[in-house]
């Protein structure tokens, strides 16, 4: 993941990663990806 973020960022797309250890609710998780929609007012 961190060459498809440095090859994004050379073409001038913005990649924002975010490290948390309370992503807050997850919504999907398979083996490669998580999805958690945060709690309200959660902030990072």
């Amino acid at each position: 993941m961190w060459h498809l973020k440095e090859l994004l960022d050379l073409h001038g797309v913005h990649v924002e990663v975010l490290h948390t250890s309370d992503p807050g609710k997850v919504v999907y998780e398979d083996d490669w990806q998580v999805i958690a929609k945060p709690y309200k007012g959660q902030r990072f």
